[in-house]
């Protein structure tokens, strides 16, 4: 009995030993996948937005794509008295400057990816207003493109190339919204070091 007792402290103390190593090496970016290639542009510069009180507002400036691979990333928070039914997100162009998809959260813990996937969808990963949501889309020309909320895999799917994201912030119903998004951080990864490998609609 009392090698047994021994045995299972023993095996306790591992168990534990093994979840904090699990810990680390995920702190450190294991659970992280690489991006595509390296930071190749990022929006300034990088600010806050007041909320529109109705319709949509579309940021002047644009995140240009490359005609390969790339990731796309941002992380904003909206203010915490913001009605959480605000949504905000990425638009993405073609070259020809037509809407080819958007990329929407909301502040109750909903996303959208329409037209791909139009209606609103619960991932309890995202993070109310007053908190930090990242948005990351990898993107595959030839294969299945990822978008991870939070780092965490909310869609796989295929989508078209676009040459240009901008952000999109948009009003809750009934003219509710007001309050701001703080963007911390909006850029793009990729391979593709010349102004050659970008689309047209840069």
């Amino acid at each position: 009995m009392l090698i047994f007792s021994r045995l299972l402290r023993f095996a306790l103390l591992g168990l534990v030993i093994g979840i904090g190593v699990l810990a680390l090496i995920l702190s450190a970016g294991a659970a992280d996948p690489p991006r595509v290639g390296i930071l190749r542009q990022t929006l300034e510069p990088v600010s806050a937005f007041s909320l529109p009180l109705k319709g949509e507002y579309l940021s002047d400036q644009g995140i240009f794509l490359p005609a390969s691979a790339y990731t796309v990333e941002i992380g904003a928070v909206l203010s915490s008295e913001t009605d959480p039914l605000v949504s905000w997100g990425l638009v993405f162009f073609d070259s020809d400057g037509r809407e080819l998809w958007r990329l929407l959260i909301t502040g109750d813990a909903y996303y959208r990816l329409p037209p791909f996937q139009p209606d609103s969808t619960s991932f309890f990963h995202l993070r109310p207003p007053g908190q930090e949501n990242l948005i990351r889309l990898d993107f595959w020309p030839h294969g299945e493109s990822v978008l991870r909320l939070d780092q965490e895999i909310a869609w796989k799917g295929t989508l078209p190339q676009a040459t240009k994201a901008q952000i999109i912030v948009i009003a809750a119903p009934e003219g509710r919204s007001g309050g701001a998004l703080q963007v911390k951080f909006a850029g793009v990864y990729h391979e593709c070091p010349l102004p050659a490998c970008l689309g047209s609609g840069r």
